[in-house]
């Protein structure tokens, strides 16, 4: 489903170049849980970043469904993104200006749909948002921001839901819910990865990986 290969990233620091990858592979398969983990700074978050088309390497080749992602037009790249990959931001990334209804149909401005407002209503049902439909980011609280975003990346039904830190600003009870949430998608064979420091989420997945200075341990 999901092949990096001999994949390398280079940023321009203050003191000089930043190797953020260094020749890293990683593959995932439907079904699949992968829980990404190391310490600050080893490039955790480029790796995933890359993995979903939004961070072109240096080197190396990103497959998705044995297409060469970054070999494709960046509206061709968009459009099988949100295809098939629903990403989760750390700090969420939702609009300010929209509701939480017109939030989770976003993702329907890079592929339109017939049924949107029905397809957001079954998610808000889902997440248990369906009394803050009208409600704006900043009158939620911390969990219903996550689940507002799970809920936008859930909208296109995709293959695989990448999340950057998911329960990294969320309570015990709020983390428990996004961890049964993503362990049903995986059961219904959805893939998943997840960049985490988060011992709970690594014991669930069924692999872990370690980065260390960009590369896999």
């Amino acid at each position: 489903m999901l092949e990096i290969k001999n994949v390398s990233k280079t940023f321009d620091g203050p003191d000089g170049k930043v190797e953020a990858l260094k020749d890293t592979n990683l593959s995932l398969k439907p079904g699949e849980f992968l829980a990404i983990h190391g310490p600050s700074g080893s490039g955790k978050s480029t790796l995933l970043l890359t993995a979903a088309g939004m961070l072109a390497p240096d080197k190396g080749k990103v497959f998705l469904e044995e297409q060469d992602f970054y070999s494709l037009s960046v509206n061709k790249r968009s459009i099988l993104r949100s295809k098939k990959i629903g990403f989760v931001f750390q700090q969420f990334c939702l609009v300010n200006y929209l509701s939480v209804a017109e939030n989770i149909m976003s993702p329907s401005a890079a592929l339109g749909c017939d049924n949107c407002w029905q397809r957001a209503k079954e998610l808000m049902k889902k997440f248990n948002l369906e009394h803050r439909a009208n409600h704006y980011p900043a009158q939620l609280s911390t969990g219903e921001r996550q689940r507002v975003a799970m809920a936008r990346a859930m909208f296109n039904n995709p293959a695989i839901i990448m999340a950057d830190e998911p329960t990294g600003n969320l309570d015990e009870d709020n983390s428990k819910v996004l961890i049964d949430f993503l362990l049903d998608f995986k059961n219904k064979n959805g893939a998943v990865i997840i960049v985490t420091h988060d011992s709970r989420i690594i014991d669930f997945a069924d692999r872990s990986i370690k980065l260390n200075e960009g590369m896999v341990l």
